[in-house]
């Protein structure tokens, strides 16, 4: 099973910074923000945003159009609810909104509990919520470091879902001494809670983390192979029952209810990293795409967006090469699959001619279909999608 696909910006538990991970904008090119958030740092947030708005503005001389927000990554649900409508004020200033603009906040289900505060991020902009449940299991919870209690997780998507138009939420399975049958059980029951999107990840062992240092010590008990593979499979056929379609590896929604955030994301779209620390991408007008690095110190970071207007650290140009092997693993995550249109259009190369020698191996072995349309993984591709990978040499 593949892990989560990448994570755009990290918190800063030092100074507790606050984030706002993604904004996508589009316009004759769709785009997308990202934004890390410091309370204290408001005023360097608005100034660095629209340093960067008015910057993009003149490149593609046109309009920008917001079709996405995500506010997330941290624990942004703690902020102040007025931090969301400053943000929203400025990024309207200079891009329009879609009539159907998707507004997502991140938030851990303790900080759900008061409707209040959620009534309050409602006004300013907010229409969905992604909620950090990760199990309902309260030895778990404990066992991952959590602070919520299964009860709190059930009352906030409760409470969310009679506020607002779409609530995903976030678990992780194959945890430590996990089965199964135990699985199984456990996602029925969050199922059975009506919800309209799901993202499941596998948990994975960082280094230097708690998890680390057990497994290191004998002492960590993770699913095997087999029973990873189990636990995928059963995700899949579950949610189906329940009415949520996988349309990603880790993720499963209603019809209405898709990511347009995380689906703008894997296409490949730009997207503006604001804040310390965070990560954005941009294609230029001649198609060149470049990654730029905010300072990740919040201190240097604000001296530098008083001085200069923003805080770039790096703005590294990506080889076409790298560029394409990612749009084809994401891609390749999504149950479409890869657009034959799309990408030729995009990178002026035949999409046979990358997959070359292997296409014709690939699919009598079951892995992908290759039609008219594209090229996607078969379920059964979608299990070993980094083995395809690894078949596939982008020059």
């Amino acid at each position: 099973m593949v892990d989560r696909p990448l994570q755009i910006v990290e918190i800063d538990t030092e100074t507790k910074a606050f984030i706002l991970q993604e904004i996508s904008i589009g316009g004759v090119d769709l785009c997308a923000l990202a934004i890390l958030f410091a309370d204290m740092s408001i005023l360097c947030l608005t100034s660095e945003l629209e340093h960067f708005m008015k910057e993009k503005s003149t490149e593609k001389a046109g309009d920008l159009s917001v079709v996405s927000v995500y506010f997330g990554g941290g624990t942004p649900s703690l902020a102040r609810p007025k931090m969301v409508g400053d943000i929203l004020s400025t990024v309207k200033r200079h891009a329009n909104m879609t009539s159907d603009v998707e507004i997502t906040l991140e938030a851990n289900p303790k900080d759900c509990l008061t409707s209040h505060s959620l009534e309050d991020f409602k006004t300013e902009g907010i229409n969905r919520v992604s909620l950090g449940v990760q199990s309902i299991i309260d030895d778990d919870l404990k066992h991952l470091g959590r602070f919520h209690s299964s009860q709190e997780s059930r009352e906030a998507i409760d409470t969310c879902q009679k506020l607002f138009d779409s609530v995903s939420v976030d678990l992780i399975c194959g945890r430590h001494q996990q089965k199964p049958s135990q699985w199984r059980e456990e996602l029925r029951q969050v199922l059975d809670l009506h919800c309209d999107h799901l993202s499941i990840y596998n948990l994975t062992i960082e280094k230097g983390t708690k998890y680390d240092r057990m497994k290191q010590e004998g002492k960590l008990s993770l699913p095997d192979e087999n029973e990873s593979l189990e636990m995928y499979r059963d995700s899949r056929s579950i949610c189906q029952e329940f009415g949520l379609k996988q349309y990603e590896v880790s993720s499963y929604g209603r019809d209405g209810h898709r990511s347009k955030h995380n689906l703008h994301y894997w296409k490949g779209g730009s997207y503006i990293g604001i804040g310390p620390g965070a990560c954005g991408r941009w294609i230029d007008t001649s198609g060149e795409v470049y990654e730029m690095k905010q300072m990740k110190h919040p201190t240097q970071w604000m001296k530098s967006v008083e001085s200069i207007g923003h805080g770039t650290q790096d703005r590294i140009r990506l080889e076409p090469s790298e560029i394409i092997q990612e749009y084809i693993l994401f891609n390749m995550r999504k149950v479409e699959g890869i657009k034959r249109r799309e990408f030729e259009e995009r990178f002026k190369r035949e999409l046979k001619d990358v997959f070359g020698v292997m296409t014709e191996a690939m699919r009598e072995e079951g892995l992908i279909v290759v039609d008219e349309e594209g090229v996607r993984a078969t379920d059964r591709g979608r299990e070993v999608l980094d083995a395809i990978m690894d078949r596939i040499k982008i020059s």
